[in-house]
């Protein structure tokens, strides 16, 4: 006589094993809508008319919502003061204003970064021509000459570039472009132009060998945390724009680094963390090319987050496609 199979008790297996996967399932969706994100981030805004075409290439928040902007092309070396109004529980630009340029007449230096000293109120800037570091006061004044020649022997985009200073530790942090190369060097100083900390950072391998066109590879940005890891936000930028324009790309990416990392001869990168990455284009299915240069602290939300800015080097808006862009990234952490 065949055994009788037991088609109760498969049915309550199964149940229980329906139950056990929904409950599975469920843990699994808590987990991933609880998850938050390292960094939440709001679409770039474009400036309006009332703003010059520009190649913006540093920002710094020097009180409120007031920002020292440097443009790379511009006629004179110097600042602009740009009025950035952003909601306090999203972070959402809300409103941008023009303040005016502030300047003491002085040839531009190529001016790439800009750094803000709370102790002194001044605007410090990096000029790649000249590879120094030159102090101004709220107004526009030269208030001094930090530094002169800081990297002696760099080539074409491969001078002083980025630059940001630690309120908490009083210490200003530079770095090289880099010009193609995957190790760049960076230079901490004191608020009098001393060099104190020497080393390098190493930058992801480029992720094109394309020869036709242009490649731009570097570290465009940095932004000090002032805390007590005295961390550093890296902005490393990759950029190809083939010869007819069409099909150009812009990859972004940003890591946080504790800064005794970047204290020694080489930087294998095991200390550096991942926060955010990007890509933008310019092709016939996406026209939001943005080539960020600038970058530094915002205001902080109502919920105690860090707001981070992103201003990006239109090339004067070129050819009537690029656009000047203001995109604001929030901390979670």
């Amino acid at each position: 006589m065949a055994e009788k199979h037991d088609f109760l008790g498969d049915f309550y297996f199964l149940c229980s094993m329906k139950r056990i996967f929904v409950s599975i399932l469920f843990v699994f969706i808590a987990f991933a809508v609880n998850a938050q994100t390292i960094v939440d981030e709001h679409p770039a805004v474009a400036l309006g008319a009332e703003f010059p075409a520009g190649n913006y290439s540093g920002i710094t928040r020097i009180g409120e919502n007031r920002y020292a902007v440097v443009d790379d092309k511009a006629s004179k070396d110097g600042f602009y003061v740009w009025q950035i109004d952003i909601d306090s529980l999203t972070g959402r630009i809300l409103r941008v204003q023009n303040l005016g340029f502030r300047h003491q007449d002085l040839p531009n230096r190529d001016a790439e970064g800009c750094a803000f000293l709370p102790e002194r109120q001044t605007v410090v800037i990096s000029g790649e021509a000249d590879n120094g570091l030159v102090e101004y006061t709220l107004e526009g004044n030269v208030r001094s000459r930090l530094t002169t020649n800081l990297l002696p022997g760099s080539g074409a985009n491969a001078g002083l570039e980025a630059l940001t200073y630690d309120a908490l530790h009083q210490r200003l942090w530079t770095m090289e472009e880099g010009g193609g190369k995957q190790q760049v060097r960076v230079i901490g100083l004191n608020t009098d132009g001393q060099q104190e900390v020497s080393g390098h950072y190493l930058m992801d391998a480029p992720s094109t060998s394309k020869k036709s066109g242009q490649h731009v590879y570097g570290v465009s940005a940095i932004c000090a945390l002032s805390d007590e890891a005295g961390t550093l936000l890296v902005l490393e930028r990759e950029a190809y724009i083939p010869k007819n324009k069409v099909g150009a790309w812009c990859k972004v990416k940003i890591y946080a680094v504790p800064s005794a990392a970047l204290s020694v001869a080489s930087c294998d990168k095991d200390e550096a963390r991942l926060l955010w990455k990007t890509t933008t284009r310019m092709n016939l299915l996406q026209q939001n090319f943005a080539n960020y240069e600038g970058m530094c602290l915002g205001q902080k939300l109502a919920d105690g987050r860090q707001t981070l800015l992103l201003v990006s080097d239109s090339q004067n808006r070129y050819a009537g496609f690029l656009k000047d862009y203001l995109k604001v990234l929030i901390l979670n952490e």
